[in-house]
């Protein structure tokens, strides 16, 4: 399994250089793989280019579109990659967000380094067990 647990890169989406440098150094240091982007579109960008993470950390306030905007867009186009999302005020994500596909989390800043290493950890754990029933079902 990669290093970063979750089986390839994080996609770390935040438009506060504070956070994105503090939370990239967190993961880097625990042995995570990290990209990070400053908008919701300079992630698409990447993604357009060929980026396949295995999940992404995203502010639910960013400039621009927002990370619910961008999970909206990312699922109509077919697309449910893990969401763990961050955000200054808990109730940021309405409860039904919470429970929607492809969301993992919400973690409230400053985010908790157990937090999201743990959630990190149990996404590559569940992930894993995925991947085995596959293989023996073959």
């Amino acid at each position: 399994m990669p290093a970063t647990g979750c089986g390839g890169a994080i996609a770390l989406i935040d438009d506060d250089l504070g956070v994105r440098r503090g939370l990239s150094r967190l993961l880097r240091s625990a042995a995570f793989t990290v990209v990070t982007f400053e908008s919701a579109e300079a992630f698409l960008e990447a993604a357009a280019g060929g980026l396949q993470p295995a999940c992404i950390v995203v502010d639910v306030h960013l400039s621009g579109m927002s990370g619910l905007e961008l999970q909206d867009y990312l699922r109509t186009m077919g697309i449910t990659w893990p969401a763990i999302f961050i955000s200054a005020r808990q109730e940021a994500l309405p409860p039904e967000r919470v429970d929607c596909a492809g969301t993992i989390a919400l973690l409230t800043k400053p985010v908790s380094e157990v937090a999201l290493v743990s959630t990190l950890g149990r996404l590559g754990r569940s992930r894993a067990t995925v991947e085995d029933r596959s293989a023996s079902v073959d």
